[in-house]
């Protein structure tokens, strides 16, 4: 067969028709050099009867047709003038039915991409199939129950009462509903193990893939998410490396190379890092990207964790136990190698990032600790819209002008010398009656009250990040809540001032 690229409408339906007819079974799945096939051919015109003389082909050879999502996102993509669909939702439902039908007669097989569409219209299809046969059951009951009472038998003692009634089983929520199969194929290309070389000494920890909503532009972020700790801002320098494996292949080895071009963050208060996925790595890896929930999840609420402790791949069920400033504190087991993992709540959408534990001083009892995802969205956002390039870099180092001013207002930096970077992020202001310690970021002022239960003596990075955190930023309920409510007028002016500053001390 010729170049599709060429051809008319009239003339590719042609040369397929003629193609099946000569019994040339390469005809099914077979593409040009521009990436164009048969049943492209169809989509892309509308051409329902084309699709079906293909499936009756596969049928009569027991050939499987073979639909690669991969590929017709591909095509799409490169916009040529023959190609009328601008995504692949543009595709009739009439053709998704009957992929749906077909592949669950293991007819079709279908190679689903990353952020599946497909799957997607798979599942809503299989779910509207189980209604139908639901309603049909239900009025099959009917018609045999109306039936026995005209013979004497009356099965329906109360004439009243709905089939719904008589159920036994209730569903909470149809999103938690889900196929096994369906979850395990999520998980298994979401979920995945970073592994660290530094020094010729291998550490672990978990990473997993994940859809970041950006309200500054049209599409969202998607890309791969961690720990600080485990990925820092030395390990996303254009040119590094990141080395991954999956679940459902532990011998496979992937390695995400980080660039200039691609959306990278990074904050060592939050201890959290993002590396945005482009579409060639997308295809390279071909992942899932796991979905962010839209709300915080409430105390007492559900989680489950999929991590890698000791480096296996495990699942731990939990409960949200308290929420901390920018923190979670949750009771799902962990070990070594966990740090990364997100909590997903019942729907199973990400709620949270697991980071480490803490001892509460109150009850002399451990607690894990685990960041709230919104926390993250909140300085992506920032970050996205308006300093792209230090999303992947520290704070920078205030002059001398600008440390003697902040003096005057109270803010003391606070010396350690475990790192740099608190050196130059770390405040602490005494001078109006409480003691506040204040902490730059490159987007954001963060503040925290001290006290019997909130402290930290040596201001070391691994125990700075647990304390109750709040983003300075107007029309905050929780700075509000949490700290306006604490204390005093002069040191409420001091944050009113730090919020006017907005980014000049970034």
């Amino acid at each position: 067969m010729d170049s599709f690229f060429y051809k008319s409408k009239i003339d590719l339906e042609r040369e397929l028709l003629n193609g099946i007819i000569r019994n040339n079974t390469q005809e099914l799945n077979w593409s040009d050099q521009n990436g164009y096939f048969p049943i492209f051919f169809s989509f892309n015109y509308n051409n329902i009867e084309m699709f079906k003389i293909l499936l009756k082909y596969s049928m009569e050879k027991k050939l499987k047709l073979v639909i690669n999502e991969n590929n017709i996102e591909d095509l799409i993509s490169k916009k040529y003038n023959f190609v009328n669909l601008k995504s692949i939702s543009d595709i009739k439902d009439e053709f998704i039915n009957l992929i749906c039908l077909f592949k669950n007669k293991n007819i079709i097989e279908v190679i689903c991409s990353g952020n599946s569409y497909l799957l997607k219209k798979f599942n809503e299809f299989n779910e509207n199939e189980k209604k139908k046969k639901q309603n049909n059951d239900g009025k099959e009951k009917i018609e045999n129950g109306n039936k026995n009472k005209k013979k004497g038998n009356n099965i329906f003692k109360h004439t009243n009462r709905s089939l719904s009634d008589s159920s036994d089983e209730k569903v909470y929520s149809k999103k938690s509903l889900m196929p096994f199969d369906t979850i395990s194929n999520y998980i298994k290309r979401s979920i995945c193990k970073i592994e660290v070389n530094e020094n010729n000494c291998i550490s672990f920890g978990t990473g997993f893939f994940v859809e970041i909503p950006i309200q500054s532009r049209k599409h969202s972020l998607y890309g791969l998410m961690t720990n600080n700790h485990v990925l820092g801002e030395e390990y996303l320098k254009p040119g590094k490396k990141i080395d991954i494996y999956f679940p459902d292949d532990y011998n496979k080895k992937y390695s995400l190379l980080i660039n200039n071009k691609d959306f990278v963050f990074t904050s060592e208060l939050m201890d959290i890092s993002f590396v945005e996925i482009n579409e060639k790595m997308k295809k390279n890896i071909n992942p899932y990207f796991l979905q962010p929930s839209n709300k915080d999840a409430k105390i007492r609420d559900s989680i489950i964790i999929f991590q890698f402790p000791e480096t296996i791949f495990s699942m731990a069920h939990g409960t949200i136990i308290s929420s901390h400033g920018f923190n979670f504190h949750h009771n799902a087991s962990t070990n070594h190698g966990s740090s990364g993992a997100p909590l997903m709540n019942r729907d199973y959408k990400v709620v949270g990032v697991h980071k480490s534990w803490l001892i509460k001083y109150e009850s002399k009892t451990f607690v894990n600790v685990a960041l709230k995802f919104s926390e993250i969205i909140f300085a992506i956002q920032i970050l996205h819209k308006f300093r792209n390039e230090e999303a992947r870099k520290s704070v920078r180092q205030l002059n001398d002008k600008e440390k003697e001013k902040l003096e005057r207002y109270g803010l003391k930096s606070e010396l350690s010398d475990e790192m740099e970077i608190i050196k130059k992020s770390l405040f602490r202001c005494d001078k109006y009656g409480n003691s506040l310690l204040f902490y730059r970021t490159n987007y954001t002022w963060y503040i925290t009250v001290l006290s019997k239960y909130n402290n930290n003596s040596k201001y070391r990075l691994k125990e700075l990040k647990k304390l109750d955190w709040y983003p300075i930023i107007p029309d905050s309920n929780k700075l509000y809540d949490n700290i306006f409510s604490k204390i005093n007028k002069k040191e409420y002016k001091l944050i009113e001032w730090l919020k006017s500053t907005k980014l000049i001390y970034l």
